[in-house]
Protein backbone atom coordinates (compact mmCIF):
# COMPACT_ATOMS: atom_id res chain seq x y z
CA UNK A 1 0.00 0.00 0.00
CA UNK A 2 3.17 2.15 0.87
CA UNK A 3 4.73 1.58 -2.37
CA UNK A 4 1.25 2.28 -3.94
CA UNK A 5 1.23 6.01 -2.62
CA UNK A 6 4.69 6.54 -3.55
CA UNK A 7 3.89 5.63 -7.40
CA UNK A 8 0.85 8.11 -7.43
CA UNK A 9 2.79 10.72 -5.56
CA UNK A 10 5.36 10.92 -7.99
CA UNK A 11 2.77 10.72 -10.90
CA UNK A 12 1.03 13.16 -9.95
CA UNK A 13 4.00 15.55 -9.20
CA UNK A 14 5.15 14.85 -12.49
CA UNK A 15 2.24 16.01 -14.39
CA UNK A 16 2.23 19.16 -12.57
CA UNK A 17 5.71 20.07 -13.75
CA UNK A 18 4.61 18.96 -16.87
CA UNK A 19 2.13 21.66 -16.86
CA UNK A 20 4.51 24.59 -16.10
CA UNK A 21 5.40 26.74 -17.95
CA UNK A 22 7.33 30.53 -17.20
CA UNK A 23 6.06 33.85 -18.98
CA UNK A 24 8.19 36.38 -18.82
CA UNK A 25 6.48 39.39 -17.59
CA UNK A 26 7.36 43.15 -18.67
CA UNK A 27 7.82 44.98 -15.25
CA UNK A 28 8.56 48.32 -17.22
CA UNK A 29 4.87 49.12 -17.08
CA UNK A 30 5.53 48.55 -12.83
CA UNK A 31 8.29 51.27 -12.61
CA UNK A 32 7.47 54.16 -15.53
CA UNK A 33 10.54 56.50 -15.61
CA UNK A 34 8.31 59.22 -15.32
CA UNK A 35 8.79 62.14 -13.82
CA UNK A 36 7.58 65.18 -11.43
CA UNK A 37 7.79 69.09 -11.37
CA UNK A 38 6.45 71.15 -8.43
CA UNK A 39 7.41 74.76 -8.53
CA UNK A 40 4.78 77.81 -6.71
CA UNK A 41 6.39 80.72 -7.35
CA UNK A 42 6.12 84.19 -5.93
CA UNK A 43 6.94 87.55 -6.82
CA UNK A 44 8.63 88.40 -3.89
CA UNK A 45 9.72 85.24 -2.33
CA UNK A 46 13.08 82.82 -3.65
CA UNK A 47 12.46 80.87 -6.36
CA UNK A 48 12.22 76.98 -5.76
CA UNK A 49 11.46 74.36 -8.20
CA UNK A 50 11.38 70.42 -6.79
CA UNK A 51 12.44 67.54 -9.59
CA UNK A 52 12.42 63.70 -9.08
CA UNK A 53 11.10 60.63 -10.56
CA UNK A 54 8.01 58.76 -9.18
CA UNK A 55 8.10 56.04 -6.93
CA UNK A 56 6.06 53.32 -5.32
CA UNK A 57 3.73 54.49 -2.36
CA UNK A 58 6.24 51.64 -0.52
CA UNK A 59 9.40 52.95 -1.74
CA UNK A 60 11.77 56.12 -0.78
CA UNK A 61 11.31 59.45 -2.53
CA UNK A 62 13.77 59.21 -5.70
CA UNK A 63 14.45 63.41 -5.35
CA UNK A 64 17.28 64.28 -9.08
CA UNK A 65 20.44 66.10 -7.91
CA UNK A 66 22.18 66.78 -11.32
CA UNK A 67 19.23 68.46 -13.61
CA UNK A 68 19.56 71.31 -15.48
CA UNK A 69 16.79 73.71 -14.14
CA UNK A 70 16.12 77.05 -15.38
CA UNK A 71 13.67 80.12 -14.96
CA UNK A 72 13.38 82.87 -17.70
CA UNK A 73 11.41 85.89 -17.15
CA UNK A 74 10.55 88.38 -20.46
CA UNK A 75 13.49 86.44 -22.42
CA UNK A 76 16.33 86.69 -19.00
CA UNK A 77 17.42 83.05 -17.72
CA UNK A 78 18.17 82.51 -14.16
CA UNK A 79 19.68 79.42 -13.59
CA UNK A 80 18.92 77.60 -10.58
CA UNK A 81 21.25 75.74 -7.75
CA UNK A 82 20.72 72.34 -5.81
CA UNK A 83 19.54 72.80 -2.99
CA UNK A 84 18.42 69.54 -1.19
CA UNK A 85 15.60 66.59 -1.53
CA UNK A 86 15.42 67.28 -5.07
CA UNK A 87 14.90 71.05 -4.79
CA UNK A 88 16.57 73.75 -7.00
CA UNK A 89 16.55 77.60 -5.90
CA UNK A 90 17.58 80.98 -7.02
CA UNK A 91 17.34 84.33 -5.07
CA UNK A 92 18.26 86.64 -7.66
CA UNK A 93 15.05 85.69 -9.87
CA UNK A 94 11.96 88.37 -9.83
CA UNK A 95 8.90 88.66 -11.60
CA UNK A 96 6.16 90.94 -11.94
CA UNK A 97 2.76 90.86 -13.42
CA UNK A 98 1.54 90.34 -16.71
CA UNK A 99 5.98 88.98 -17.22
CA UNK A 100 5.89 85.92 -18.99
CA UNK A 101 7.72 82.77 -17.20
CA UNK A 102 9.08 79.95 -18.14
CA UNK A 103 10.15 77.33 -16.49
CA UNK A 104 12.95 74.81 -18.12
CA UNK A 105 13.97 71.12 -16.82
CA UNK A 106 16.77 69.12 -18.71
CA UNK A 107 17.51 65.82 -17.14
CA UNK A 108 19.91 63.04 -19.31
CA UNK A 109 17.78 63.08 -22.38
CA UNK A 110 14.63 63.96 -21.39
CA UNK A 111 13.41 67.74 -21.60
CA UNK A 112 9.95 69.97 -20.64
CA UNK A 113 9.41 73.30 -20.67
CA UNK A 114 5.81 75.39 -19.41
CA UNK A 115 5.84 79.27 -20.07
CA UNK A 116 2.78 81.46 -18.10
CA UNK A 117 1.84 84.51 -17.60
CA UNK A 118 2.31 85.90 -14.36
CA UNK A 119 -0.74 87.51 -12.50
CA UNK A 120 -0.98 91.04 -11.45
CA UNK A 121 0.15 92.99 -7.98
CA UNK A 122 -2.79 93.22 -5.43
CA UNK A 123 -2.83 95.38 -2.35
CA UNK A 124 -4.71 95.45 0.64
CA UNK A 125 -5.86 98.73 1.39
CA UNK A 126 -7.14 98.04 4.91
CA UNK A 127 -8.99 95.14 6.90
CA UNK A 128 -11.87 95.83 9.59
CA UNK A 129 -12.89 93.38 11.92
CA UNK A 130 -16.58 93.61 14.05
CA UNK A 131 -18.62 91.59 16.19
CA UNK A 132 -21.05 88.75 14.71
CA UNK A 133 -23.66 86.10 15.30
CA UNK A 134 -23.79 83.55 13.19
CA UNK A 135 -26.16 80.39 12.75
CA UNK A 136 -24.55 77.58 14.09
CA UNK A 137 -21.68 78.89 15.21
CA UNK A 138 -22.92 81.82 17.55
CA UNK A 139 -21.02 84.67 18.45
CA UNK A 140 -17.53 85.28 16.09
CA UNK A 141 -15.60 87.95 14.78
CA UNK A 142 -16.27 89.57 10.73
CA UNK A 143 -13.62 90.83 8.51
CA UNK A 144 -14.29 93.74 6.01
CA UNK A 145 -12.02 93.23 3.26
CA UNK A 146 -10.51 96.26 1.14
CA UNK A 147 -8.31 95.41 -1.53
CA UNK A 148 -7.06 97.19 -5.04
CA UNK A 149 -6.30 94.81 -7.76
CA UNK A 150 -6.65 95.17 -11.56
CA UNK A 151 -9.70 95.74 -13.25
CA UNK A 152 -7.94 94.74 -17.00
CA UNK A 153 -7.25 91.24 -15.80
CA UNK A 154 -9.14 87.98 -15.07
CA UNK A 155 -8.10 87.69 -11.53
CA UNK A 156 -8.53 84.76 -8.85
CA UNK A 157 -8.01 84.81 -5.65
CA UNK A 158 -6.91 82.91 -1.96
CA UNK A 159 -7.71 84.00 1.14
CA UNK A 160 -6.65 82.87 4.79
CA UNK A 161 -6.61 83.75 7.98
CA UNK A 162 -3.29 82.74 10.28
CA UNK A 163 -4.56 83.77 13.78
CA UNK A 164 -1.94 83.96 16.52
CA UNK A 165 -3.47 83.15 20.10
CA UNK A 166 -2.65 82.62 23.71
CA UNK A 167 -3.87 79.45 25.24
CA UNK A 168 -4.16 79.52 28.73
CA UNK A 169 -4.31 77.02 31.11
CA UNK A 170 -6.88 77.11 34.55
CA UNK A 171 -6.57 75.81 37.90
CA UNK A 172 -9.49 74.07 39.58
CA UNK A 173 -10.97 77.71 40.08
CA UNK A 174 -10.65 78.38 37.30
CA UNK A 175 -8.09 80.98 37.53
CA UNK A 176 -5.30 81.59 34.56
CA UNK A 177 -1.92 79.94 35.88
CA UNK A 178 0.22 79.05 32.57
CA UNK A 179 -0.13 80.63 29.20
CA UNK A 180 1.28 79.48 25.61
CA UNK A 181 1.64 81.18 22.26
CA UNK A 182 0.50 79.51 19.46
CA UNK A 183 -0.83 79.57 15.66
CA UNK A 184 -2.88 77.83 13.47
CA UNK A 185 -4.94 78.79 10.21
CA UNK A 186 -8.37 80.14 11.24
CA UNK A 187 -11.59 78.39 9.85
CA UNK A 188 -13.64 81.12 7.85
CA UNK A 189 -16.48 81.28 5.88
CA UNK A 190 -18.49 84.27 3.77
CA UNK A 191 -21.42 84.51 2.00
CA UNK A 192 -20.50 86.39 -0.64
CA UNK A 193 -21.87 85.69 -4.19
CA UNK A 194 -18.02 85.64 -4.93
CA UNK A 195 -17.24 82.71 -2.66
CA UNK A 196 -20.90 81.24 -3.80
CA UNK A 197 -20.01 81.27 -7.06
CA UNK A 198 -16.88 78.52 -6.36
CA UNK A 199 -18.80 75.45 -5.48
CA UNK A 200 -15.31 73.90 -4.27
CA UNK A 201 -15.65 76.39 -1.39
CA UNK A 202 -17.33 73.24 0.44
CA UNK A 203 -14.62 71.37 0.67
CA UNK A 204 -12.59 73.10 2.73
CA UNK A 205 -12.89 76.18 5.99
CA UNK A 206 -9.28 76.55 5.81
CA UNK A 207 -9.02 78.95 2.81
CA UNK A 208 -11.83 80.66 0.57
CA UNK A 209 -10.84 80.38 -3.50
CA UNK A 210 -12.97 83.02 -5.50
CA UNK A 211 -12.58 85.61 -8.89
CA UNK A 212 -13.18 88.77 -9.26
CA UNK A 213 -16.27 88.05 -11.94
CA UNK A 214 -18.60 89.47 -9.59
CA UNK A 215 -16.95 92.86 -8.87
CA UNK A 216 -13.91 93.60 -11.18
CA UNK A 217 -13.37 97.06 -11.11
CA UNK A 218 -16.62 98.19 -9.24
CA UNK A 219 -15.56 96.92 -5.33
CA UNK A 220 -13.41 95.61 -4.03
CA UNK A 221 -14.63 94.95 -0.43
CA UNK A 222 -15.59 91.83 1.04
CA UNK A 223 -17.14 90.71 3.95
CA UNK A 224 -16.46 87.35 5.70
CA UNK A 225 -16.03 85.31 9.04
CA UNK A 226 -14.50 83.42 11.56
CA UNK A 227 -16.64 79.42 11.42
CA UNK A 228 -15.86 78.79 14.71
CA UNK A 229 -16.48 80.29 18.09
CA UNK A 230 -13.40 80.93 19.97
CA UNK A 231 -12.85 79.04 23.27
CA UNK A 232 -12.90 80.23 26.78
CA UNK A 233 -9.62 79.47 27.27
CA UNK A 234 -7.86 81.03 24.43
CA UNK A 235 -7.18 84.87 23.75
CA UNK A 236 -6.43 86.05 20.26
CA UNK A 237 -2.83 87.95 20.10
CA UNK A 238 -3.83 88.46 16.24
CA UNK A 239 -4.89 87.95 12.59
CA UNK A 240 -2.89 87.75 9.38
CA UNK A 241 -5.24 88.07 6.34
CA UNK A 242 -3.21 86.68 3.42
CA UNK A 243 -4.83 87.30 -0.11
CA UNK A 244 -3.05 85.33 -3.39
CA UNK A 245 -3.17 86.36 -6.71
CA UNK A 246 -3.05 83.21 -8.56
CA UNK A 247 -2.53 82.01 -11.83
CA UNK A 248 -6.01 80.39 -13.40
CA UNK A 249 -3.53 76.69 -13.37
CA UNK A 250 -3.36 77.20 -9.47
CA UNK A 251 -6.62 78.18 -9.17
CA UNK A 252 -8.05 75.39 -10.27
CA UNK A 253 -5.41 72.95 -8.42
CA UNK A 254 -5.80 74.29 -5.34
CA UNK A 255 -9.75 73.53 -6.12
CA UNK A 256 -9.14 69.86 -7.07
CA UNK A 257 -6.93 69.47 -4.44
CA UNK A 258 -9.21 70.49 -1.41
CA UNK A 259 -12.43 68.36 -3.23
CA UNK A 260 -9.70 65.19 -3.62
CA UNK A 261 -8.62 65.42 -0.36
CA UNK A 262 -12.43 65.85 1.39
CA UNK A 263 -13.96 63.23 -0.86
CA UNK A 264 -11.00 60.70 0.07
CA UNK A 265 -12.88 60.24 3.71
CA UNK A 266 -16.11 59.84 1.90
CA UNK A 267 -17.26 56.33 1.36
CA UNK A 268 -19.92 57.57 -1.15
CA UNK A 269 -17.69 59.96 -3.38
CA UNK A 270 -15.05 58.92 -5.50
CA UNK A 271 -11.99 61.46 -5.16
CA UNK A 272 -11.57 64.32 -7.43
CA UNK A 273 -8.68 64.28 -10.41
CA UNK A 274 -5.73 66.32 -9.63
CA UNK A 275 -4.27 66.74 -12.63
CA UNK A 276 -0.77 68.83 -13.43
CA UNK A 277 0.01 71.51 -16.56
CA UNK A 278 2.91 70.49 -17.42
CA UNK A 279 2.81 68.20 -20.15
CA UNK A 280 5.45 65.01 -19.84
CA UNK A 281 5.95 64.77 -16.60
CA UNK A 282 3.58 64.82 -13.59
CA UNK A 283 3.33 68.00 -11.39
CA UNK A 284 1.98 72.18 -10.93
CA UNK A 285 3.56 74.71 -12.28
CA UNK A 286 1.89 77.95 -10.64
CA UNK A 287 2.73 81.94 -10.18
CA UNK A 288 0.79 84.12 -7.68
CA UNK A 289 1.01 87.58 -6.26
CA UNK A 290 0.54 88.07 -2.51
CA UNK A 291 -0.24 90.60 0.15
CA UNK A 292 -0.75 89.97 4.32
CA UNK A 293 -2.31 92.03 6.38
CA UNK A 294 -1.87 92.23 10.36
CA UNK A 295 -4.95 92.95 12.28
CA UNK A 296 -3.21 92.97 16.07
CA UNK A 297 -5.62 92.75 19.44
Amino acid sequence: MRQLWFYIVITFGGILTSCIKEVPVDVSDEKPDAYFLNAFLCADSQARVQVGKVSGITESYNYISDATVSLIANGNRFPLSYDKDGWYASSAFIFNGNDSIRVEMVHGSRGVTRELKAPSKLQIQTVQTFPLVVGFVGRTVGFRLFFKDSAFNDNFYRLRVDETYWLYKKDGEGNNIDSVLQSRKLPISGDDIAYLRNPYNVYTNRELLFSDVTFNGLRTGLEFYRASAQPNDERTESYRVVLENLHPDLYHYYNDRNAHLWQQSSITQTPTKVEGNIEGVYGVFGLYQLDDYLVRF
